[in-house]
């Protein structure tokens, strides 16, 4: 059998200027108010038919004759009454009023497309009226992905425009000038508000002090960023947006291969991790690498599993880049306490069992256990071990010596938050047992113990309505894809 070809588009995406413009909107219900917004925005001369109170206080009431279509630029009409489309359409069609229908694409002459805005710029997303749905899906994924500080970028080129022109020789070095200004710290600074510091650096470019190769020597930055448990998902949008900028990736070996994949295709991916017993690059190397790069110019994305500042070492990396006086960012992550904790269905409070929390890693720098374990324990707290597994039998006499009771639930998570998770529930006494089971090789184990491990078996089930529709890999598209 013969695949269906693909779909050919049939209509030509147009910006279409209706500002001060007399356009027709007929209609009543939720389809005529959407589209009311939609045109006031644009600041259009809104003549309306229809009954829908709001609108009629609004916009005044018009008859649905064809005098109503005389001089209009367009005609939406957005109404349930068969009698009133059809005689919308025949008025609009004499008058030659270009047309769109709601949930009519038969009838349309023109298509409304999703919109993103940010300022003056703005996205559509149209599907020839095949889909207005999957439209507005598609929508919410860039909305995601486009920050609101956007508008500020705008505003910024706008200031610029014309003396960027004036004070550049030739339009390869305006592209380039702009590249660097729309896509790195001037971009940070002026999405964060910092017009004053934004502009001092587009008068340096537009000087020529950091223009020939674009990047110039000691013009570089680093970002700090949290790359979450492991789910691509749980990334955080300033996270994305600065790996997806960045020059260069320096990553840990917990940060998984789904999230290295949102990186730029041209980005240099330089593996730092540690792992238990093979140290190629100690934090001092990772720490001069970081350096280095950022001397040469490079915008560099330090990406550290969970946050960076919870047993992630980024705040010696920060200080490390204080003294080298090299601008950074630092952008928090979900740590893998709290992302992997959700996704195994286990709170890490509860009311009436666990009133706080506790992370504590495994090992110190040296490789001992921390001392005062009689501290750490408290039957109406969550105690969650990072880095434990290799010490667990000692940990295990340490919880017992210092009075845990021996039941008490505990909880062994393997490569949480991600694909191939794997949980063991046992308790105190028994915690050792269960480990034997997990193969350290397979990926990293966050331990839990306390009461709220019990509420697994009733949490535990994901019962998203995203998971029941997922496909056969596991992944929901909608969120993924």
């Amino acid at each position: 059998m013969r695949s269906a070809s693909p779909m050919k588009p049939i209509s030509l995406p147009i910006a279409l200027r209706i500002a001060n413009q007399p356009v027709v909107l007929v209609g009543e219900g939720e389809g005529a108010i959407a589209k009311s917004r939609l045109l006031t925005a644009r600041d259009a001369q809104v003549r309306y038919a229809g009954d829908e109170p709001s609108l009629v206080a609004q916009f005044g009431q018009h008859a649905l004759t064809p005098d109503i279509m005389v001089g209009a630029r367009a005609c939406f009409v957005a109404s349930e009454l068969e009698s009133t489309v059809t005689q919308a359409v025949a008025m609009a069609r004499a008058a030659g009023v270009s047309l769109n229908v709601m949930d009519r694409p038969e009838l349309c002459e023109f298509t409304v497309p999703a919109i993103v805005e940010r300022g003056p710029v703005q996205v559509s997303i149209a599907t020839d009226g095949a889909s207005p749905v999957l439209a507005r899906l598609l929508r919410t994924r860039i909305e995601s992905w486009l920050p609101q500080g956007f508008v500020r970028l705008v505003e910024l080129a706008s200031r610029w425009q014309d003396r960027v022109r004036q004070g550049t020789a030739n339009l390869s070095d305006r592209r380039r000038l702009w590249e660097r200004a729309l896509t790195g710290a001037i971009a940070n600074q002026a999405m964060a508000g910092d017009d004053a510091g934004a502009d001092s650096a587009m008068q340096a470019l537009v000087d020529g002090q950091a223009l020939g190769s674009g990047q110039a020597a000691g013009s570089g930055e680093v970002y700090l960023v949290g790359a979450g448990p492991g789910d691509a998902e749980l990334l955080t949008l300033k996270g994305l947006r600065l790996l997806q900028q960045a020059d260069v990736v320096l990553y840990d070996a917990l940060v998984s291969q789904d999230v290295l994949d949102l990186a730029r295709r041209d980005a240099v991916l330089e593996d730092v991790g540690k792992r238990r017993g093979h140290c190629p690059t100690p934090q001092s190397a990772i720490i001069e690498r970081m350096l280095q790069w950022a001397r040469q110019g490079k915008r560099v994305c330090r990406l550290k599993g969970g946050d960076p500042y919870l047993f992630g070492r980024g705040g010696e990396e920060a200080l490390a880049l204080v003294d080298a006086q090299i601008p950074f960012q630092t952008v928090p992550g979900i740590t893998s306490a709290a992302g992997i904790s959700a996704q195994a269905g286990i709170p890490l409070t509860h009311r009436g069992i666990a009133r706080s929390v506790r992370f504590v890693t495994g090992h110190l720098a040296n490789g001992s256990l921390p001392a005062d374990w009689q501290r750490l324990v408290d039957q109406q707290e969550t105690l969650v071990l990072y880095m434990a597994l290799h010490h667990l039998p000692a940990i295990q006499a340490s919880l017992l010596k210092a009075g845990v009771a021996p039941n008490t639930p505990v909880a062994l998570i393997q490569n949480g938050a991600r694909a191939n998770q794997r949980v063991w529930v046992s308790q105190v006494d028994a915690c050792t047992d269960a480990a034997r089971e997990i193969n350290p090789e397979d990926g990293p184990t966050l331990v839990m113990v306390g009461q709220v491990v019990s509420l697994r078996e009733q949490l535990g089930v994901d019962r998203s309505l995203a998971n029941a529709l997922a496909d056969p890999t596991g992944q929901s598209w909608m969120l993924s894809a």
